[in-house]
């Protein structure tokens, strides 16, 4: 800023509160714990995406299997409808 231009008290409060803020919310951990914590969290997430695979292969399996039967469903359908019925005059 230039010197013509001030930073009015309410603004200076302002930053000096929230200077203060930030001081107060700074947490001192050290590397060695930081790392440990970043590494079971990347287990975790390796385990959940472990699991979810499993879940969608499981599940395609599943939905291959509904549209195999749904599909042996519509062919029995069609070949049974295909068929006419036999009329009296042809049975005598």
């Amino acid at each position: 800023m230039s010197s013509d231009q001030q930073i009015p008290p309410l603004v200076q409060e302002q930053l000096a509160k929230l200077q203060q803020t930030q001081q107060n919310l700074l947490i001192k951990s050290n590397k060695k714990d930081l790392i440990e914590e970043l590494d079971e969290k990347k287990e975790l997430a390796n385990t959940k995406a472990s699991l979810l695979t499993k879940q969608e292969e499981r599940l395609k399996i599943t939905l291959k299997e509904g549209e195999t039967k749904i599909q042996e469903m519509i062919k029995n359908q069609s070949v049974a409808g295909t068929q006419q019925p036999q009329n009296d005059e042809t049975r005598k």
